[in-house]
């Protein structure tokens, strides 16, 4: 089954303002539901009325109240000549009733036939209605999990990648897609598509709003190979080609599972999709609060030259009853008025080369012929002093874990940033990966 081949019955929600400018819609969002669900057509929505055929069983009456510029949660697809629901969405009137499920096809809206039109027409055909509307509903025929309130645990993501759905082509629907930022915390309330996840950023009012969609972990790294493979072809002229592309390299290696998509992006294999160590897109994270008794280091990352060393120096030095380096440890000789396991631990070169094999060191380089690591059980010792331990390491692979970005163009300022941000890290929970509770 190719994982990306759904993705091009295109979706799009509508609101009811006519005078808001409307994009030319594949699918269109229905109207919100009335507030006064003791209307029985509303109530249990399973009026039985077929003027065509009374004896379907699977034929029922669903009787909604459009209201301006609202939603109703649920999208409409063309699939051949019928319209059916194409998405139901976290937090809308259909997820929260259940009146409606995936699948379930629209034969009439207040009458009129809906059955050989596009969605374009329905979108018309809303937006020109207002008050009641009712609509004859054929169940979908595939046995399905009745659309109620999700149970399912929520999910805590930080996004480490960028995310713009005006940039994203193969989005179904990017009105109801959520635009974020590498760092955001997404909540994520529904994993059931393979390819599109619902979500709330954080700090965004969830009673107010829908659930926007975001790329599934596989899909985003799929997306990303294939649109790797297009590039070493012609570049597409327009995102009709773009689109005709893609289902080319899906049909050719459609039969890649997911897993074996994601394998490749982790393992240096040689395929024709090609390979991304750095391709990286959400990990789960959970809320934490530091014990008082086992504090989080602060770890300053930055290029030469930015004043790390200098501010954790200052940082240290404002408060040594809490706060502790570190000793790193070096094969240079000892110097007058050093002392071993005080300025540094002094050990043979050897023993450094044995000991950054075993993996001891978080970090280590040469420095004009001699070597220097910190190791990580000395940032124990400092945690088990019931200290902060304050560190400057050098940033390759690690940016996406970065919490906090700090300008240094005023050193007093900066300073004061710190000391801000080690506050914060000793009074308030912080959002980190759920391993590291583990």
């Amino acid at each position: 089954k190719n994982p990306l081949v759904k993705t091009f019955d295109m979706e799009t929600i509508a609101s009811s303002e006519a005078s808001k400018p409307q994009p030319t819609p594949s699918s269109a969002e229905l109207p919100q539901e009335k507030k006064d669900i003791e209307s029985p057509a509303i109530a249990n929505g399973t009026t039985t009325h077929n003027a065509k055929n009374p004896t379907e069983p699977n034929i029922h009456v669903v009787s909604l109240f459009k209201r301006e510029d609202s939603y109703l949660g649920a999208t409409v697809r063309n699939q051949d000549e019928r319209i059916v629901i194409g998405r139901v969405v976290k937090g809308g009137i259909v997820e929260k009733t259940g009146l409606l499920n995936e699948g379930d096809e629209l034969l009439e809206m207040n009458g009129i036939d809906l059955r050989g039109k596009n969605v374009t027409e329905i979108c018309e055909l809303l937006r020109m209605t207002s008050g009641e509307v009712s609509f004859v509903v054929s169940s979908s025929a595939e046995p399905r999990k009745k659309t109620t309130p999700s149970s399912s645990k929520v999910k805590h993501m930080r996004a480490l990648f960028d995310y713009d759905p005006e940039d994203d082509i193969y989005v179904p629907c990017k009105e109801l897609a959520l635009k974020f930022q590498r760092g955001d915390i997404l909540h994520v309330l529904s994993t059931e598509d393979e390819n599109w996840w619902q979500a709330y950023r954080e700090g965004d009012d969830h009673s107010q709003s829908l659930a926007g969609l975001i790329p599934s972990s596989s899909f985003h790294q799929q997306v990303v190979l294939y649109m790797d493979e297009i590039e070493k072809d012609e570049m597409p002229k327009c995102r009709t080609e773009s689109r005709k592309k893609l289902q080319e390299v899906i049909r050719t290696l459609g039969r890649k599972s997911s897993k074996e998509v994601q394998r490749s992006a982790d393992e240096p294999v040689g395929n024709s999709i090609g390979y991304h160590s750095d391709l990286l897109t959400y990990e789960e994270v959970v809320l934490h609060l530091a014990r008082t008794d086992r504090k989080r280091p602060l770890v300053l990352c930055g290029p030469e030259g930015v004043g790390c060393l200098e501010l954790r120096q200052q940082l240290l030095e404002s408060d040594r009853d809490r706060l502790a380096g570190p000793v790193p440890y070096t094969t240079r000789p000892l110097r007058d008025g050093e002392l071993d396991g005080i300025h540094y631990h002094f050990i043979p070169k050897q023993r450094f080369l044995d000991d950054s094999k075993a993996g001891k060191f978080v970090e280590y380089g040469e420095y004009e012929k001699h070597l220097y690591g910190t190791a990580a059980a000395d940032i124990v010792n400092v945690i088990k002093r019931s200290k902060t331990c304050v560190l400057t390491l050098k940033a390759e692979k690690f940016g996406h874990l970065f919490d906090s970005i700090i300008v240094n163009t005023d050193f007093n300022k900066s300073l004061d940033e710190m000391k801000s941000i080690l506050k914060r890290l000793e009074t308030e929970p912080q959002w980190v990966p759920v391993e590291w509770t583990t």
